[in-house]
């Protein structure tokens, strides 16, 4: 399920080879991508995470069906309100 998300979100991003092999730990791999000057890509990093985590809480305790689309809409939603609440500074 996070596979599909992150791969449509490293495309919107320009980033397509940035996409995880199947053998990273997410902890790796983010850490693998990251510098301290890019507080806008580590906040969107975190985005994209925190939209996967409730929709596999949605799908887990709600008896939600996986969404790809559901969660790409989210992230956007979601990142404009980041957005406007000065979480991104770029």
């Amino acid at each position: 399920m996070s596979r599909p998300v992150w791969a449509a979100v490293l495309a919107r991003w320009e980033e397509p080879d940035w996409l995880p092999s199947t053998d990273n730990l997410p902890a790796e791999w983010w850490a693998s991508r990251l510098v301290s000057s890019q507080c806008d890509l580590a906040t969107a990093i975190v985005l994209v995470w925190w939209m996967l985590w409730k929709h596999r809480n949605a799908i887990v305790f709600d008896g939600a069906s996986p969404d790809v689309a559901r969660v790409l809409r989210s992230i956007v939603v979601d990142g404009s309100l980041w957005r406007s609440g000065g979480l991104f500074k770029g």
